[in-house]
């Protein structure tokens, strides 16, 4: 499988930590002129409680920085689900859930990958949702 890399990536983690720090001090600077800088975080491909996941987590609470949870239903058992409602507070407004395919499967034939794309069948694509 290929896969493009962003180019922040190609010159190793330093270079990548770097071009990040270059990139988030001129916004902060640019909103400490003007308005506020808005950000959002979005956590993609949920649905296994991994080690690092969790620790994802328990860093946004601890900051109370709002967090975008891009959940595959496919992937959530009962048990998942009920740790995910456990670690992430139904009563802050801090989480947003929200569906990101249904089974993370590819069905484009070629070209970019989609779970929803133009080959399918509106109906097999609502049914999924």
């Amino acid at each position: 499988m290929d896969r493009t890399v962003s180019s922040i990536y190609l010159g190793g983690a330093e270079q990548a930590a770097a071009v990040l720090n270059t990139e988030f001090t001129l916004a902060i600077q640019q909103a400490q002129l003007s308005q506020p800088l808005p950000i959002f975080f979005r956590a993609d491909d949920i649905g296994v409680m991994s080690d690092s996941f969790v620790a994802l987590l328990k860093s946004f609470q601890h900051y109370q920085i709002p967090l975008c949870l891009a959940v595959v239903p496919a992937w959530i058992t009962p048990s998942r689900w009920s740790s995910m409602r456990h670690l992430c507070d139904r009563q802050s407004s801090k989480w947003c859930w929200h569906q990101h395919g249904w089974t993370h499967t590819n069905h484009e034939p070629v070209g970019k990958k989609c779970e929803f794309g133009n080959s399918r069948a509106p109906a097999d694509i609502e049914d999924d949702i």
